[in-house]
């Protein structure tokens, strides 16, 4: 195993551990403290941020290529930032939504969780396909 991608693995596996502390934290406070659901669905969120975006923000933060770019990296993190204040959004307004628009909060927000997905694999595509015509020459 190479240098780069041993010291990529090291940051991913730190970026779980530290997911998983904090679930266990927000768990237990949840408990501990009796709060509400959305405290806990919270807490998920903030797991899912760290597991899929801690390493990406450690190593893009200090400028380090590996197996992806330092600029692929910000483009997913982008991507990670505006699909967790679209969970957060939609556990903090879910009921006001709901009442203004009369549609369910989940459709509402599948459909934007889709919609940025779809305009990140786009910009990627775009990317990717730059970064290739600009190596060939």
């Amino acid at each position: 195993m190479s240098s780069v991608r041993r010291t990529e693995t090291l940051v991913h596996a730190v970026a779980v551990l530290a997911a998983f502390a904090t679930l266990a934290a927000v768990s237990w406070l949840v408990r501990a403290y009796s709060l509400s659901t959305a405290v806990a669905t919270a807490g998920a969120v903030v797991f899912n941020v760290l597991v899929f975006g801690g390493a990406h923000l450690y190593l893009a933060a200090r400028g380090e290529d590996g197996t992806v770019t330092v600029e692929s990296r910000w483009r997913f993190l982008a991507f990670l930032a505006v699909a967790a204040v679209a969970a957060l959004a939609a556990i903090a307004f879910g009921g006001t939504l709901h009442d203004a628009l009369g549609v369910g909060v989940r459709a509402v927000g599948v459909a934007f969780v889709a919609v940025a997905a779809l305009s990140y694999l786009a910009v990627e595509a775009r990317a990717g396909y730059r970064d290739a015509v600009t190596t060939r020459r």
